[in-house]
């Protein structure tokens, strides 16, 4: 029993669509821009903290973006952060339940 939900923690944990949402979250809570900076007909990237000013973003996990994707990330971010309330809430559950093994066991 106690097996079967650590195998049903990790799956929880790894599974595509909480690592997605996590990542694109996380993104929006802690941005990171980037910027072309032109310099003798080449273009540097170089980091910047204005989103105004930026041609990238990096999504974590995924690497540099285009910044015209960023809104739509900003836009994603309440259904984001619900998937991974969801999934906290299962993990927490899940989490209780080998807790609650663990005593029995010592119990005995």
């Amino acid at each position: 029993m106690r097996t079967a939900i650590q195998n049903e923690i990790a799956s929880l944990e790894s599974d595509p669509t909480h690592v997605k949402a996590t990542q694109r979250l996380s993104t929006v809570e802690n941005p990171s821009f980037l910027r072309i900076q032109p310099t003798f007909g080449l273009g540097s990237i170089v980091p910047t903290e204005d989103r105004q000013d930026a041609d990238y973003f990096i999504l974590e996990g995924v690497g540099r973006q285009p910044i015209t994707d960023y809104d739509s990330l900003v836009k994603e971010a309440l259904v984001n952060r619900k998937f991974i309330e969801g999934y906290k809430a299962k993990l927490a559950v899940l989490r209780e339940r080998i807790s609650s093994i663990n005593m029995d066991l010592e119990n005995t």
